[in-house]
């Protein structure tokens, strides 16, 4: 955890007897975006610090998570665990654009079917893009991702995006394509 200016957050970790060690974060703003940044890249510049895999469970309440291109998630609640590098549980809830939801939770597949699986949805992929740095041209639009959560070994994660109902604004080859 590395503080940004402006960041107005409590964080707290404590081991409990069962070695499981717990953090709460609480706070009114949270730049977001380092976070964001190694997390989407896998890229993790403090990774030659961490020398075992800790069992955890994290706690956030924030009033707003900062993200990229202005954009910011709102009132967020997420909670997330992790038991001998696998996740356990997690969601997240909050808003995000003009006050619309943004939700993920660990879906079980079914007996047989394969692992867990992550569901993020919301009704405005264009903010979630722009929050994530992902592309800053979508307007509106629903979004459906589904990703391996992360797993105590680095390799790649399948996911499946699916995005409907939404525009592209100030793409000039798109807008070449258009008026041609």
């Amino acid at each position: 955890y590395a503080p940004s200016d402006g960041d107005k957050t409590t964080l707290k970790a404590e081991r409990n007897a069962d070695g499981v060690v717990k953090v709460t974060m609480r706070g009114d703003v949270f730049d977001g975006r380092g976070f964001l940044k190694s997390a989407i890249t896998g890229k993790d510049p403090d990774a030659k610090s961490k020398a075992k895999n800790i069992d955890f469970d994290i706690d956030v309440k924030l009033g707003a998570v900062a993200g990229f291109n202005g954009e910011a998630l709102r009132s967020v609640d997420s909670k997330f665990s992790r038991r001998n590098g696998v996740v356990k549980t997690f969601a997240l809830a909050g808003k995000i654009g003009r006050d619309t939801s943004l939700t993920a939770d660990l879906r079980g597949r079914g007996q047989g079917q394969g692992r867990d699986v992550i569901i993020l949805q919301t009704n405005d992929a264009g903010a979630f893009f722009r929050f994530t740095d992902m592309y800053s041209k979508v307007v509106g639009g629903q979004l459906s991702l589904a990703l391996e959560p992360p797993t105590a070994e680095p390799s790649a994660k399948e996911g499946l995006i699916n995005v409907r109902d939404f525009s592209i604004r100030g793409e000039s080859s798109l807008e070449r394509v258009a008026a041609g």
